[in-house]
């Protein structure tokens, strides 16, 4: 065997590794980064604060609003990258709502106690990203290879 030969094969295994790796990322990994931001979402936004005004909003629990699949997409940047992002906006007022939830400013509705306590932030995203980098992306990333046949510890 030559040197060109064996370059070749070894180049044909990271070709056919890097396709399983990208199967997995849009597989596993999708699936479970949505799941997290989506218990996120839940726990760290809609469970920490309750209405208490008298003209009470209605919240979009999964119609156009945070936990809405139509809203968390994820996205391969490259082979190797993927990027998961709720787009949710107020189509009245065109505001980015992910964002401001996050950072705690920008609300606008005056009769919420959440605009009277401005900065109120609720770091869901920050959270889902802490907790993937923790171990649950790459357990997700292990199980979709896996599935496909590599060994993995």
């Amino acid at each position: 065997m030559n040197l060109a030969s064996l370059e070749q094969q070894l180049l044909e295994i990271q070709r056919k590794l890097q396709s399983k790796i990208n199967s997995a990322l849009k597989n596993e990994v999708s699936t479970t980064s949505r799941e997290t931001l989506k218990k996120h979402i839940q726990t760290d936004v809609y469970d920490q604060y309750t209405s208490q005004a008298a003209e009470p909003y209605i919240r979009r629990y999964d119609q156009g609003g945070l936990l809405d699949d139509e809203n968390i997409e994820t996205i391969m940047i490259d082979d190797n990258t993927l990027m998961i992002e709720n787009t949710t906006t107020n189509d009245k007022f065109r505001k980015y709502i992910p964002e401001i939830i996050e950072s705690g400013t920008g609300y606008t509705w005056i009769h919420s106690e959440i605009y009277k306590n401005q900065p109120y932030p609720r770091p869901f995203v920050e959270r889902t990203f802490e907790e993937l980098k923790s171990g649950v992306a790459a357990s997700a990333l292990r199980n979709g290879l896996q599935r496909q046949g590599i060994n993995c510890k």
